[in-house]
């Protein structure tokens, strides 16, 4: 999935690119604890692709939205898989801080 979205990605395609982004985060949301270093790829790329785009206004709509909750669900699984409620929650409360769902 990671050489379709750079592939789309150099073509210009950025819909495309952020709509195989939010799937693929929301397959290692599904999947808790699998994935690993690609878990960990995934979401470094999708942050890195949607950082870069919301710097040059092409992320837009509802899938760059459903993108940055996916991470923001991620971020605070991780803490919380640890058992670091008490990290998980700051996390939480920072994403709504700054204009994030609840």
């Amino acid at each position: 999935m990671l050489k379709a979205i750079k592939l789309y990605n150099l073509t210009g395609d950025y819909e495309t690119v952020i709509a195989c982004l939010a799937q693929a985060l929301g397959d290692t949301v599904a999947h808790l604890n699998a994935g690993g270093e690609k878990r960990k790829t995934v979401e470094h790329t999708a942050t890195e692709i949607v950082s870069h785009y919301e710097r040059t206004n092409h992320a837009v709509g509802r899938a760059r939205d459903a993108v940055v909750r996916l991470l923001h669900i991620r971020e605070v699984m991780n803490p919380k898989a640890e058992g670091r409620v008490d990290i998980a929650l700051d996390v939480s409360v920072c994403f709504r801080a700054r204009g994030g769902m609840a």
